[in-house]
């Protein structure tokens, strides 16, 4: 039967995710907070992380990948007892064990900005969040109107005729989010591209690394709106630019460039990114003719490229962010 996750319940689990820390770390009377970070703090190695797991998996009943997401290597600097906490709550809740049951929930906005928040359980106690002090039901708070207002200056950009591709990116290079979206935790801008046949070194505009350590990362390349995706002949044999067909070899040229294993392993060691048979992502230009809808998308499946009109993509940030 599931338990409801009240303050007390809370407390009980930090304490069992310290316990764990104490045998994986030798030290039964480890002095630690839930901001205290791993390494840092408690002194903790590489080798620590794969005990400190196997402890919590035992523990808790649970699952952990340490090759992905919070439990990548490259994180173990930055990784604090809370991050444990509040990975193993998130877990017990997904798999049912825990439940988070609410009578009254009040919100208030203080004079710093800062938002307090009182919970009140159905056993009687009171949970808070007030930017110091974590909130166990794991809520998260959106600040109402943000991205909307963000995805109406990318609309304002995209409309603007003398928009450049420099705008676009500076403008996605500061609301990464929006290329992230679920299945990708890092992104790349501007990420250096040495290939073997060339002097120079070449300049992708993002690189995202999946969350999904099984998965392929992603490249993806910015046009202007401006460019035209279709000949103003569109019902010739070939309806598609050359400006679509230059984009497209531009990204193969990137792809192709990884299949050496060097290059791949600069790359990795530079940006913590396993490039390997990449997904390609196009976005230029405006939406395309509907007559010609069919058309497109057969040839975004022959291309094996994914193309996305500048529209279209604005269309879909807006379903998921707002």
């Amino acid at each position: 039967m599931a338990e409801r996750l009240s303050p007390e319940k809370l407390s009980h689990t930090y304490e069992r995710v310290r316990k764990s820390l104490c045998t994986a770390l030798g030290d039964d009377d480890l002095e630690c907070t839930p901001e205290s970070l791993l390494v840092r703090d408690l002194g903790a190695e590489e080798i620590d992380l794969l005990d400190i797991v196997f402890l919590l998996e035992k523990d808790f009943g649970i699952s952990i990948r340490t090759n992905a997401g919070l439990f990548r290597l490259e994180n173990l600097d930055n990784l604090a007892i809370q991050h444990l906490l509040d990975y193993v709550v998130a877990e017990q809740v997904r798999t049912g064990e825990l439940v988070v049951e609410t009578e009254m929930l009040r919100f208030f906005m203080r004079p710093d900005g800062r938002v307090h928040v009182a919970m009140s359980l159905e056993d009687g106690s009171w949970g808070y969040a007030d930017g110091s002090r974590s909130f166990p039901s794991h809520l998260v708070l959106l600040q109402p109107g943000r991205w909307a207002a963000i995805l109406k200056e990318l609309e304002d950009l995209i409309n603007d005729p003398k928009v450049t591709e420099q705008a676009l990116q500076s403008f996605l290079e500061q609301h990464p989010e929006l290329l992230k979206g679920d299945d990708y935790d890092l992104v790349v801008p501007q990420a250096a591209l040495s290939p073997v046949d060339f002097d120079t070194e070449w300049y992708m505009d993002f690189v995202a690394r999946p969350v999904d350590a099984n998965a392929f990362s992603k490249i993806v390349e910015l046009k202007k709106p401006q460019i035209p995706l279709m000949k103003r002949t569109r019902f010739s044999q070939n309806p598609f630019s050359a400006q679509l067909y230059d984009a497209l070899q531009q990204l193969r040229r990137y792809s192709r460039a990884f299949t050496a294993p060097n290059v791949r392993d600069d790359f990795r060691q530079a940006h913590g990114i396993d490039v390997y048979r990449p997904d390609l992502h196009l976005i230029a230009g405006r939406a395309w003719d509907i007559a010609l809808a069919d058309r497109f998308r057969d040839f975004v499946k022959d291309e094996q490229v994914f193309v996305e009109d500048w529209d279209s993509a604005l269309r879909r940030l807006r379903r998921k962010f707002t």
